[in-house]
């Protein structure tokens, strides 16, 4: 430890050693950011970023598979077509009272799949429609379609693959007794 003139050893406040941890990561990336621009790749957990051929085919297959696990029940389908951080939101209208917006967490949506939410439609119901796509790098809005709701999704390219990020749709509930 370096003393000062005095003999005293020296010694950081709270402050002082923020700053400096401050101070050296704004150093850090200042010499790394030339290195990034240089066009050194970036990579995932699964390898290098590679967009697919084609987005629109890959986003559609994506929600085919989302409606299809939630028709179904099928847990595992269902938690590998949802991002790590997927969110649902669902709108509940009620007449004379003030709408509701129930957010509910990706295990507990995976939860409502497992628990055969989605095979509560008649056989027969049992369709989900891709209506629109908007595409944006690596962003992606999707209005699906089901039987008795229109769900819209949001999704990222996530390791080199379409995910859901979330999902938001609206019910009309019925008056309370």
């Amino acid at each position: 430890m370096s003393r000062p003139p005095g003999g005293a050893p020296l010694r950081l406040g709270l402050f002082s050693a923020v700053l400096l941890v401050a101070i050296v990561a704004t150093a850090f990336s200042v010499v790394a950011a030339p290195v990034q621009a240089q066009g050194v790749a970036w990579t995932q957990a699964t390898g290098p970023v590679a967009a697919p051929a084609d987005d629109a085919a890959a986003i559609g297959a994506a929600t085919t598979r989302y409606a299809q696990a939630w028709i179904e029940g099928n847990t595992s389908e269902m938690a590998d077509v949802l991002h790590p951080e997927f969110r649902l939101v669902v709108i509940h209208h009620v007449p004379k009272a003030p709408d509701v917006v129930e957010p509910v967490a990706g295990l507990a949506f995976l939860d409502r799949v497992d628990r055969g939410w989605g095979r509560v439609t008649p056989i027969a119901q049992r369709t989900a429609d891709l209506q629109a796509l908007e595409i944006r790098d690596g962003l992606a809005t999707a209005r699906l379609v089901f039987a008795g709701r229109v769900e819209t999704l949001q999704l990222a390219r996530w390791n080199n693959r379409w995910r859901v990020l979330q999902a938001a749709f609206e019910v009309q509930d019925k008056a309370a007794s």
